[in-house]
């Protein structure tokens, strides 16, 4: 079986910690494709701290096919930053507000051809930002995409992500299982 595994480092891990405790001013890209649908990168800016969270692509050899899997590499904001805001593409929910937690929005993926697992893929795909009085997430769209479905709620059980599910087909002999699941980012231990 083949292991696909596109998880957030330990120095993002950490940029993204940080994010907690400070005080929430917005989010955008250079770039709105429909509401609720962001190009990549997609920018984050709280108290001192803005970054960029950014896809990409990598192709992944499963049997005899090819796959494309995208990721998320967080990193500081570059001067994309600035012609965000400079177009108007920046958005304001929650502006002021501190932030609570961070959680990373996981997403497992099991193949199996005639009984046999072929292949799995664990992916960090987004992010789930709790305020004091709403959540946004900020997710790429399925295990291919390569923009962000971005979603609020006013708490963490409310919030409504993309079904990456659906872009896997289910026949007699293939079928596909697939888990998402939030991870609370204070409760990732951190290496010394």
């Amino acid at each position: 079986m083949i292991e696909i595994k596109k998880i957030f480092d330990s120095e993002e891990i950490a940029k993204l910690s940080s994010l907690i405790g400070e005080i929430w001013d917005h989010y955008g890209s250079i770039e709105s494709i429909a509401p609720g649908y962001m190009e990549s990168p997609a920018y984050l800016s709280a108290g001192e701290m803005d970054l960029a969270l950014k896809i990409s692509a990598s192709e992944v050899e499963i049997g005899d096919d090819f796959e494309i899997f995208t990721s998320i590499d967080v990193a500081a904001a570059d001067g994309g930053l600035k012609a965000a805001r400079k177009e108007g593409q920046v958005f304001f929910q929650g502006k002021g507000e501190v932030v609570r937690e961070v959680y990373i929005v996981k997403e497992v993926l099991h193949e199996t051809y005639q009984g046999t697992p072929t292949f799995e893929a664990n992916i960090d795909s987004g992010l789930a930002i709790v305020l004091e009085s709403i959540v946004i997430g900020i997710v790429k769209r399925g295990f291919h995409g390569e923009d962000f479905v971005v979603s609020s709620a006013p708490t963490i059980e409310l919030l409504g992500f993309y079904d990456s599910s659906r872009e896997w087909d289910q026949t007699l002999d293939l079928s596909h299982d697939f888990v998402r699941s939030l991870v609370q980012i204070g409760s990732i231990p951190t290496p010394k």
